[in-house]
C-alpha cells in the first residue's frame, strides 16, 4: 500500500490494482494489464510485476541502453537510502533527524 495526500493505491494478491481518493470510503479497482506469470511461481503482485520489469530490462539492453523508463535510478536510491538511515537513527536516538 502506498499512502498519498491525495489518496492511495494498493497492489492485490493477485497483482491487480485498487486506488482510493482521499474521503473515498472504499478501494475502487483500476483496469491494468496483468501479464503473465513467471513459470513455476505463486502468481501473485510481485512476480507480475518482476516479469514485466525484467521485460524491460531486456528491451533497455537490447536498444543499448543503461536506463529503464519509469524505472528508479541510483540517485533515487540513494535518496531512499537516506531516509531510511534518518528513520533508523532516529529510532535508535529517539530524536527528530533532519534529512
Amino acid at each position: 500500500k502506498i499512502f498519498g495526500t491525495k489518496g492511495s493505491l494498493m497492489i492485490g494478491e493477485s497483482g491487480e490494482l485498487w486506488v482510493a481518493k482521499m474521503g473515498a470510503k472504499d478501494w475502487e479497482k483500476i483496469e491494468i494489464e496483468l501479464g503473465d506469470p513467471p513459470p513455476n511461481t505463486s502468481i501473485g503482485g510481485w512476480s507480475r510485476g518482476f516479469m514485466k520489469f525484467a521485460e524491460e530490462i531486456v528491451k533497455a539492453l537490447k536498444e543499448g541502453r543503461t536506463t529503464v523508463n519509469h524505472a528508479a535510478t541510483f540517485q533515487d536510491g540513494l535518496k531512499i537510502q537516506r531516509v531510511l538511515d534518518a528513520a533508523r537513527e532516529s529510532d535508535s536516538t529517539g530524536k527528530m533527524i533532519k534529512i
